[in-house]
């Protein structure tokens, strides 16, 4: 099995007002939605791609550890802490390198349960690359104009861009 316990961003990439200028919303009667509509376009956007983009700590449980392990969301900046069967490695008994992989440096783990508590995301919220914060206005957008799952008059798609957009810094 295999686990990601996350938590939901103190920041998003997009403000309110940037979505509000992208939306063409002059007054504030739909703020609450519209500020609601940002977590859930960001958070489509990070699950497609594999990304962080507020850092944030994240934890991962892999009940069948094989080292060296890559984490599967980027960018991972710091391993805070790695359990394993309930006990806590020294830092000097792991590591992590440049790609978000994990090593322990001892076969004995293999095949053991392994609970990581990983930095995850961009140290700076303004570093979010400029074609993913279009793709959550888009997105954003997208989900302001269409507001019911179905519809008996068109059958609505995510717009033209979104996915394009989201694939040029996607982790695979």
């Amino acid at each position: 099995m295999f686990q990601i316990i996350d938590s939901p961003p103190a920041i998003y990439p997009i403000s309110l007002e940037e979505a509000k200028a992208h939306l063409r919303v002059l007054n504030s009667d739909e703020d609450p939605y519209i500020s609601s509509l940002i977590p859930a376009a960001t958070r489509y956007c990070e699950q497609y791609q594999r990304r962080v983009y507020a850092q944030r700590d994240i934890i991962f449980v892999n009940d069948n550890f094989i080292s060296p392990w890559r984490l599967p969301l980027a960018p991972v900046s710091a391993i805070k802490t790695i359990f394993v069967g309930g006990a806590a490695l020294a830092e000097s008994d792991f590591s992590l390198d440049g790609l978000g992989r994990v090593e322990i440096f001892s076969d004995i783990y293999t095949g053991e349960e392994v609970k990581i508590t990983a930095t995850c995301g961009y140290a700076d919220i303004a570093d979010t690359p400029t074609p993913v914060k279009q793709a959550i206005l888009l997105l954003v957008g997208h989900l302001y104009s269409n507001r019911e799952a179905v519809d008996d008059q068109k059958m609505a798609v995510l717009p033209f861009g979104v996915k394009e957009l989201l694939d040029l810094e996607k982790v695979y």
